[in-house]
C-alpha cells in the first residue's frame, strides 16, 4: 500500500521535474544569447543605421516569451498596472517624437528604444515563477564575469582584432577599459553589480568560496582599470548597503574597500584620473617596477590608442600628466534659433600653457573637478531645453545629437542624469508616467531581501551623475533585476 502510494504521489512529480529540465536549459541558453547579442552594439546592419543587436535582442526576448507562455496570463495579471503605465509611457514617447523639431533623429531612436518594452516584458514573464530562485542570478553573474575577463584582455592586449569591430571608441578618448560595452562608466556600474551579486550569492551559499575570492579580486581589479569615479562611488554605496543588509561583516567591507583603494593607487590610469600622477609614489605600480619617473604600462597602452583632442600622451611624466583640457565658456547659436547655450571648446594651446603653470595640488583639483563641470554645463543646457518645451520635450536622443554635439563637438553627449534625460526627451508627462511605472512595479518588491533591494538601488543611484539606458547591455541587466523585484512578493 505504501509502495502504491509512493508511485501515485511521487512519479508525476518526478516526471514533471525531468520534463521541465530540458526546457529550463533551453531558456538559459536563450537568455545567454540575448545578453551576448546586446554586446554587438557597434556592428551595423548595411544600408541602415541600426545595429545587429537591435534585431537580435528583441528576437531572443520574443523566444523567451514563447518558452514561458504558461506563465503569460498570471504574469500579466500580476503586473498589469506596470504594463499599463509602460504602454502609456511609450505612447507618449512617440507623441513627443512626432512633434519633435528633429523628427528623423527622434523616429530612428524611438524605433530602437521601443524594443526595450519587449525585453522588459519577456523578463517579467521569465521571472514570474522559477523552480530555482537563484539560477538566473548565477547566469547573470557568469555573464558579468565574462565582461570582466574581456576587460582584462582589453587592458593587456588592446590591439586584438575583435576590439575594432566590437569595442567602444570612447575608450580611445577616456583611456579606460570598457570591455565590449558603449562606455567605461556603465561598464564600471555593472562590475560593481557583479561584485555585490557575488557577495549576496556567497551569503546564500550559491557560489563556492573559491568563486567568491576569484570574483571579488577580478571585479575590483577591472573596476579600478575602468577608472570611473562614479563606479567607485556606487561600489561604496553598495558595500554600505551589503553591510546594512548583513550580507557582509564590517571587517569584510573594510577589506574590500581597502583592496579597491590599493588597486586604484596601483594602476596608472586610475591614479591619473584622480590627479595623482605627478609624484614619486603614485602609481604604486612604479614602486614595484622600479620606474618612479615613468607611467609604465599606461604610456605603452595609450601609445597604441588614437588620442583625440590633440592631447599628447607618452611615457614621460612631464608630458603625460597634464590636467584634462580646461573648459572655456562660450556662446554659440543653436541651429539658427534664438536659443543660446553655454558651449565649451577645447583650446589645446592655452591648456598646455596653463597646465605647465599649475602646481600639483591645483592640477589634481582640476582633474577631479572637470567631470563635474562638464555635467553642470549639460544640466544647464538640459534645463534650458526643458523650459522651452516642458510638455512635449525634444524627442528621443535629440539632445545628444543636437545640443550635446553643439556643446562638445562630440556625438552622443547626453544629460548625464536619468531624470533630466527623461524630462528633456519626453517632457513632464513622460517623467510622470515613468514615475508611475516604476512605483507600480517596486511597490510590490520585497526590499527586505538584499538580492532585490541592493541591485535596484544601484541601478538608479548609478544614474544620478550619468545615464545608461541607451546601452543595451546595461538595459538587459537592469531590466532583469527590476523584473525580479516586481515579481519578488507575489
Amino acid at each position: 500500500m505504501l509502495n502504491s502510494l509512493y508511485n501515485k504521489k511521487t512519479e508525476p512529480v518526478i516526471h514533471h521535474i525531468v520534463s521541465k529540465k530540458p526546457r529550463n536549459i533551453i531558456i538559459s541558453v536563450v537568455l545567454i544569447f540575448l545578453l551576448v547579442s546586446s554586446l554587438l552594439q557597434h556592428i551595423k546592419l548595411p544600408y541602415i543605421m541600426f545595429g545587429i543587436h537591435n534585431l537580435l535582442v528583441p528576437l531572443f526576448a520574443l523566444i523567451l516569451i514563447a518558452l514561458n507562455l504558461e506563465q503569460f496570463k498570471n504574469a500579466v495579471r500580476h503586473n498589469h498596472h506596470t504594463l499599463l503605465f509602460m504602454f502609456l509611457f511609450y505612447m507618449w514617447m512617440w507623441i513627443s517624437t512626432l512633434f519633435s523639431n528633429f523628427q528623423s533623429i527622434a523616429i530612428m531612436y524611438s524605433i530602437k528604444y521601443t524594443s526595450h518594452l519587449i525585453i522588459f516584458f519577456s523578463f517579467l514573464i521569465l521571472t514570474y515563477k522559477k523552480q530555482d530562485k537563484l539560477s538566473y542570478y548565477n547566469l547573470i553573474l557568469r555573464f558579468l564575469l565574462l565582461l570582466a575577463l574581456f576587460g582584462i584582455i582589453e587592458y593587456l592586449f588592446p590591439h586584438l582584432w575583435f576590439f575594432y569591430p566590437l569595442g567602444d571608441e570612447s575608450s580611445n578618448m577616456y583611456l579606460r577599459i570598457s570591455s565590449l560595452m558603449q562606455g567605461p562608466n556603465q561598464f564600471a556600474i555593472l562590475m560593481s553589480l557583479g561584485l555585490l551579486l557575488t557577495l549576496i550569492l556567497y551569503k546564500k551559499k550559491a557560489v563556492s568560496a573559491l568563486e567568491f575570492y576569484f570574483n571579488t579580486g577580478l571585479f575590483i581589479i577591472v573596476l579600478s582599470l575602468a577608472a570611473s569615479k562614479n563606479g567607485w562611488l556606487i561600489l561604496l554605496v553598495g558595500i554600505s548597503l551589503a553591510w546594512l543588509y548583513k550580507t557582509i561583516k564590517l571587517r569584510g567591507a573594510f577589506f574590500i574597500v581597502s583592496l579597491l583603494l590599493f588597486f586604484i593607487l596601483f594602476f596608472p590610469i586610475s591614479t591619473y584620473h584622480l590627479g595623482m600622477g605627478r609624484n614619486n609614489i603614485f602609481p604604486l605600480q612604479n614602486l614595484f617596477a622600479g620606474q618612479t619617473k615613468q607611467f609604465g604600462s599606461l604610456g605603452k597602452w595609450v601609445s597604441r590608442k588614437h588620442i583625440p583632442l590633440g592631447l599628447d600622451f607618452n611615457c614621460s611624466v612631464a608630458k603625460t600628466n597634464k590636467p584634462l583640457p580646461l573648459l572655456k565658456k562660450s556662446r554659440d547659436a543653436f541651429e539658427g534659433q534664438s536659443l543660446k547655450v553655454f558651449a565649451t571648446h577645447i583650446d589645446n594651446e592655452s591648456s598646455d600653457k596653463d597646465s605647465d603653470k599649475l602646481a600639483p595640488s591645483a592640477e589634481r583639483f582640476s582633474v577631479l573637478l572637470e567631470p563635474l563641470n562638464v555635467r553642470i554645463l549639460l544640466w544647464k543646457a538640459a534645463i534650458h531645453e526643458i523650459i522651452k518645451s516642458p510638455i512635449i520635450g525634444m524627442g528621443i536622443q535629440v539632445f545628444e545629437k543636437r545640443v550635446g554635439m553643439q556643446i562638445f563637438k562630440i556625438d552622443n553627449y547626453h544629460t548625464h542624469n536619468l531624470l533630466l534625460n527623461i524630462l528633456v526627451s519626453t517632457g513632464v508627462p513622460g517623467l510622470l508616467l515613468a514615475f508611475l511605472m516604476v512605483y507600480s512595479l517596486l511597490k510590490k518588491a520585497d526590499f527586505y531581501s538584499p538580492i532585490i533591494g541592493i541591485p535596484v538601488i544601484i541601478i538608479f543611484s548609478g544614474q544620478i551623475f550619468d545615464f545608461f539606458f541607451h546601452d543595451f547591455t546595461f538595459i538587459a541587466i537592469a531590466f532583469y533585476f527590476l523584473a525580479e523585484a516586481g515579481n519578488s512578493n507575489k
